[in-house]
């Protein structure tokens, strides 16, 4: 799991911030059982700085869940 959190979304601090609150959703999603691998870049820009760990978490478990969605799809349709 990698982060890239860009000096575009603020000081070192909001970055830090940042990075805090999306390790800890990630650690809930692995403990609940819901990540799909272990392999993910979140990719944040300047509006992620802006949203409250609520939103935060809403947005975090939509990617998640299409990302779910997008693996299990490629798996279906692989020859095999």
């Amino acid at each position: 799991m990698a982060f890239a959190l860009g000096k575009r979304l603020g000081p070192a601090v909001t970055r830090n911030r940042v990075r805090r609150r999306l390790r800890h959703l990630m650690a809930d999603a692995e403990r609940r059982g819901t990540l799909v691998t272990k392999d993910y870049l979140i990719v944040g820009g300047p509006a992620i700085s802006n949203l409250s760990f609520d939103e935060l978490s809403t947005h975090l478990n939509n990617a998640l869940t299409s990302a779910e969605r997008s693996v299990q799809g490629t798996r279906r349709h692989s020859p095999g």
